[in-house]
């Protein structure tokens, strides 16, 4: 577990990050926190995923931050909150025809509705495949935020 104290250390020298934002970020109580980074107590099996996985995620956005500046990382706050959001699957909604789809009417058409589905990216191109198929134009897929339910089925997509 020493390598992974060592790595945990370096990561967070290299990120310029404080171990008490570490400790936000992982719920890991800063005294605690303290006393595995310096050896007086164990690093369990589980710390030691949590804390490397936040540090690998850290890694991710700090080198995904353009033009390259350094991460503020005692704004931990809404460090979490971006942290969690790049966590979250990206999801879309498939527009054309003036609004986003929302399913078929009682013909079998397809319908165009302010709110439509909120679909996986696989299931999304699909999707935008098959409406460009049946000649529908400036089909596309547009990210948006979050949400429950995520359709991750193509049929039942497109049987709604």
């Amino acid at each position: 577990m020493s390598s992974d104290i060592d790595k945990i250390n370096g990561t967070l020298v290299r990120n310029r990050c404080p171990q008490s934002a570490l400790s936000v970020l992982t719920g890991i109580s800063s005294p605690r926190l303290s006393r595995i980074l310096k050896g007086g107590e164990v690093l369990l099996p589980q710390d030691a995923t949590l804390l490397l996985d936040t540090l690998d995620e850290m890694d991710r956005l700090a080198k995904d931050v353009t033009p390259r500046v350094p991460i503020d990382w005692s704004q931990t706050l809404v460090l979490k909150e971006i942290l969690a959001e790049r966590k979250r699957p990206k999801v879309f909604q498939v527009k054309f025809g003036g609004g986003s789809f929302a399913g078929l009417d009682s013909k079998g058409k397809p319908m165009a509705k302010d709110e439509g589905l909120v679909l996986s990216g696989e299931v999304a191109h699909k999707l935008c495949e098959t409406l460009r198929s049946m000649g529908y134009d400036g089909v596309r897929a547009e990210r948006v935020e979050y949400r429950e339910p995520v359709v991750n089925d193509f049929l039942v997509a497109w049987k709604q």
